[in-house]
């Protein structure tokens, strides 16, 4: 479900550098607490955008294709709720600043199909989105150019594999909806050829890599 926007006051994350260059929240020793969001109706909630620096740009297919371990086709299953396990601090504009608790929703999907890398098309996986309902259940904190992920929906995911072998999606177009109702229409949309083919021509990036506990 695309979440409808509200007028909202501008916001600032003030974030660590990661080595996935993708930009780190401040973590602190709270243990993870599930938030069950999944079954709050967001379309009225006011959107709150989080912001960071990228290595590389994100509106370019061939960046992204070169930058990140996992390029796939996926369909989303189901959304198991929203995490909160760091703290970030808000900048609001005439509001000073906040510490508040990051959200992260996780997600179970079914991989349709790989671009990049080999993830498992037999069992659905779950992934870690950046970005979620806030704890109060009050607002949804995503990226700029970026929107949470909605069920029985197909997506172009790109992701990252953490150290622990989970799958991180996270930043702005990391998932590109597509309009389709089955493979075929995936396989002739634009967006899948646009990134099959900046996959084909990718220059390989060097950095410190993990591998997914999904991939076949």
């Amino acid at each position: 479900m695309i979440i409808k926007k509200k007028i909202i006051n501008t916001i600032v994350i003030v974030v660590l550098s990661l080595g996935l260059a993708l930009g780190a929240y401040a973590i602190n020793n709270d243990k993870p607490v599930l938030n069950t969001a999944a079954n709050v109706d967001v379309s009225d909630l006011p959107i709150y955008p989080m912001r960071s620096s990228f290595v590389i740009n994100v509106d370019n297919p061939n960046a992204k294709v070169e930058f990140f371990d996992y390029v796939f086709v996926g369909k989303v299953v189901k959304n198991h709720g929203t995490v909160y396990s760091e703290r970030v601090t808000m900048v609001a504009e005439n509001a000073g600043t906040k510490d508040i608790s990051a959200p992260y929703t996780i997600y179970e999907i079914e991989v349709i199909d790989n671009i990049k890398g080999n993830l498992n098309k037999n069992t659905p996986i779950e992934f870690r989105k950046d970005g979620g309902i806030s704890a109060d259940k009050k607002a949804v904190y995503v990226f700029e150019n970026d929107e949470l992920p909605a069920e029985n929906k197909y997506y172009i995911f790109s992701g990252s594999a953490g150290n622990d072998g989970s799958i991180i999606i996270s930043g702005p177009n990391s998932n590109i909806p597509l309009n389709a109702s089955d493979k075929q229409d995936i396989l002739s949309s634009k967006q899948y050829k646009e990134y099959k083919n900046a996959f084909e021509n990718h220059v390989k990036v060097q950095r410190e890599r993990s591998v997914s506990k999904f991939r076949e």
